[in-house]
């Protein structure tokens, strides 16, 4: 009987290891890919953040320019008054 006992769990034992095997692989795999796909969504973000504030120094220069343009038209006007 314990004869039979022991070679159930040895059965079990290697059952159990060939599992674990595949699911370190799997582990594996899955954090590899979790990886790239957050370096790749951290470069984007970055990305955005880097277009957003060109944008805004845009926006910012260009209101600059109409303002500078509307004082010297107001210049104007109060020159030939």
């Amino acid at each position: 009987q314990e004869q039979a006992d022991i070679g159930i769990l040895r059965t079990q034992l290697e059952d159990i290891d060939r599992k674990l095997h595949w699911l370190q692989k799997d582990f594996n795999a899955k954090e590899s890919a979790y990886k790239k796909s957050k370096e790749a969504l951290d470069a984007m973000e970055t990305r955005k953040r880097s277009m957003h504030e060109h944008l805004a120094l845009m926006v910012l220069s260009s209101e600059k320019r109409k303002e500078e343009k509307l004082n010297e038209l107001l210049a104007n006007i109060d020159s030939k008054s």
